[in-house]
């Protein structure tokens, strides 16, 4: 019996180690009262470390907030729960992501005395994700949002703006003479002038507008306004922005 649960225990432990993850236990109050030896590579801290504090306690700031609303929105009181993305600070101060999940510990009476799960380090992935996503909607020369970004924060816009009995305008700007600043001075110059003309535009932005490059040189502003007139008055500064010389 000894020799087939020690088979057992190391049948686990190989599993969880072959999955990436660390295996964790708290009390009902959320407390470590087990960590496994992964934990100590994906967070930095020794066990003794972690030990009798909660994974909130290593969370930086608006993030425990983010796993309550989580937990309200998706997870039934003392039920298991599955794949919770959260924010952790490691030891060295850096910050990792951790895909966790976890199911009820129970007593032989059937009260709720803690939790048992599993952890993983989802760091790469989640960054991996995050440069799918901005090659997808992102300018490659300039950063700003592309087209697929600029139809989607302008129907925010619309949506926003029929609630609100608000309005918005949308600026179309084009730089004038263009194709001869890449014939004259080269692609190189003209992708500089761009990038220029981008970051002069976007430092007259608030924090709700949105930029866009549509491609060559083409961009779009969308903003809201209060009456037409700010509309006008939005394009003559721009215009103004635009009119110091580019070195």
């Amino acid at each position: 019996a000894e020799a087939a649960l020690a088979e057992r225990e190391q049948r686990f432990r190989d599993v969880v180690d072959a999955s990436g993850e660390y295996v964790w236990e708290t009390d009902v109050e959320g407390r470590y009262t087990y960590l496994s030896e992964r934990a100590e590579l994906v967070l930095g801290y020794p066990r003794a470390e972690l030990l009798g504090r909660k994974p909130r306690d290593f969370m930086p700031l608006g993030e425990p907030r983010a796993v309550d609303d989580w937990f309200a929105n998706r997870a039934a009181e003392g039920k298991p729960f599955r794949d919770l993305l959260h924010r952790t600070i490691n030891k060295s101060g850096g910050v990792i992501w951790q895909l966790v999940s976890g199911v009820p510990v129970r007593n032989s009476e059937g009260r709720l005395v803690g939790w048992r799960g599993t952890a993983a380090d989802v760091t790469a992935r989640k960054h991996a994700e995050a440069r799918i996503e901005h090659l997808a909607t992102r300018d490659s020369l300039t950063g700003l949002p592309n087209s697929t970004l600029l139809a989607d924060r302008a129907s925010q816009a619309i949506l926003t703006a029929a609630r609100s009995r608000s309005q918005f305008a949308l600026l179309c700007i084009d730089l004038d003479r263009f194709k001869l600043v890449n014939d004259s001075l080269g692609h190189r110059a003209g992708d500089s002038l761009l990038r220029a003309v981008a970051e002069r535009l976007s430092n007259t932005l608030h924090g709700e507008d949105t930029l866009a490059r549509l491609g060559g040189d083409d961009f779009v502003l969308v903003q809201f306004i209060k009456s037409v007139e700010d509309a006008a008055a939005l394009a003559q500064r721009l215009l103004g922005v635009l009119a110091r010389p580019f070195t």
